[in-house]
């Protein structure tokens, strides 16, 4: 375990405990199962954290087996994305183009910056995101 993580979890741990020093009070900690995703939606969204002073939020996005995401794009922020789980096909442009779909399995990052169009597919599988953006809230 690095470092800053047993700093993180030591701060965690304090503020949890009510003796945490005036700087843990910037940490946050949260686990999978506090995830509470909405029912019979094809793409579901939860937040995750925000913090309104930074215009920073995080939230996780689950997109059902078998979605075309069409293409679009979102008008503020910069968006920075991580496949959390399952593999999402991804693609950018103005029209939704099989050939230019890109697998991206767990791990994969990439961006959505404002106004950039992009396109998505799941294939038999759920594919769960975790998307920060930047600048994006009003």
């Amino acid at each position: 375990m690095s470092f800053g993580t047993r700093v993180r979890l030591c701060a965690a741990a304090a503020l949890l405990a009510g003796l945490a020093p005036a700087w843990a009070a910037d940490v946050f900690v949260q686990i999978p199962d506090q995830a509470a995703w909405q029912a019979d939606k094809k793409t579901q969204r939860v937040d995750v954290h925000a913090d309104a002073a930074h215009q920073v939020v995080t939230r996780r996005v689950r997109i059902a087996p078998g979605t075309d995401l069409p293409p679009h794009t979102h008008a503020q922020g910069y968006r920075l994305v991580t496949v959390i789980s399952g593999t999402l096909l991804l693609g950018f442009g103005d029209k939704f183009d099989e050939a230019a779909l890109k697998p991206m399995p767990p791990g994969s990052v990439f961006s959505e910056p404002a106004g950039h169009k992009h396109f998505a597919r799941t294939q038999q599988e759920p594919v769960v995101l975790q998307l920060t953006e930047v600048g994006g809230q009003k």
